[in-house]
């Protein structure tokens, strides 16, 4: 059952589902399913329930949507470093899709909470959320076809020397299930970069994605040996420390907490206008200090 329902939306984690039923969140053929591997078959009706008033409000009021546009078919938000985007096993609630139910309550009838496409946890930027089933529509097919352009900043480490394109199959990892991997099979995955900056021992690029596979940039990034800077995951672990030691420069990266990768511009067609939309957002403090920093560093 719940690898039916991980098939049918890959939104939410297989381990989502699964709590999802032994919490007593799912029904087939109107009665409740008590077993994650219990079988279903053609014809079956599934109905799955959130529980919107299990939302953990206190932790929702610590963080507020940051909305840079909106109108009556869409918001565009700044998201903040630290926040959810879907449920998952480890964060059930507290999500972005909460704060968004809990404001616009509508939202619930929207597949996805009216979410376009998702981030990391701790990746900040700008966000497309549909208020409307026709808006919702509308975005997702031109998602689908590579008609909203995004664009991405990033410090990498290492020296960068010319603007390229990474293309390469992403695939789940066969061991740490939470990672990916490239690989012979998957799906293809286009990354566009170009340098903004070199700096002695750093790059500072923007990135343009042609694809929006899971963790496609922090690991396009590793696999060219040049991982994005304050990504826990995404490194080779030898080759930083020897990067660390060799230049010196551990007081300059200690305190950073998260990869430093920002979703700066994005570019669609409005669902009613039909129009072109451009934002564009600054560089959140924690990346601006940062090239302050290596910037004013002394070898």
């Amino acid at each position: 059952m719940d690898q039916i329902l991980n098939i049918y939306d890959q939104t939410y984690s297989r381990s989502f589902f699964k709590q999802c039923i032994k919490n007593n969140q799912v029904l087939v053929n109107n009665k409740i399913c008590t077993k994650p591997s219990k079988k279903v078959f053609y014809g079956d009706k599934i109905l799955l329930i959130h529980i919107i008033q299990n939302i953990n409000k206190y932790k929702l009021n610590q963080l507020q949507l940051n909305i840079v546009y909106e109108d009556d078919y869409m918001l565009i938000i700044n998201k903040q470093s630290g926040l959810v985007v879907h449920p998952g096993i480890k964060n059930l609630y507290g999500t972005l899709l909460d704060m968004l139910i809990q404001k616009y309550p509508d939202l619930q009838y929207i597949p996805r909470g009216g979410i376009i496409h998702r981030l990391d946890k701790n990746t900040t930027g700008l966000m497309i959320i549909a208020k409307k089933l026709e808006s919702y529509f509308w975005f997702n097919s031109h998602m689908r076809r590579r008609k909203i352009f995004r664009e991405y900043e990033t410090i990498v480490y290492g020296i960068l020397l010319k603007n390229n394109t990474i293309i390469n199959n992403i695939i789940r990892h066969p061991i740490y299930k939470t990672k990916m991997s490239v690989g012979i099979i998957g799906k293809k995955a286009v990354t566009h970069y170009k340098i903004l900056n070199n700096f002695f021992c750093f790059t500072h690029l923007r990135i343009n994605l042609e694809t929006g596979r899971t963790h496609q940039i922090r690991l396009h990034m590793e696999n060219i040996g040049h991982p994005i800077l304050g990504d826990p995951i995404y490194y080779n672990k030898k080759k930083k420390s020897y990067f660390i030691k060799k230049l010196n420069v551990k007081k300059l990266i200690q305190n950073i907490e998260r990869p430093l990768l920002h979703a700066k511009k994005i570019v669609f067609f409005h669902p009613l206008t039909k129009k072109i939309v451009k934002i564009e957002i600054p560089l959140p403090e924690d990346m601006c200090d940062c090239i302050k920093n290596i910037i004013n560093f002394k070898l």
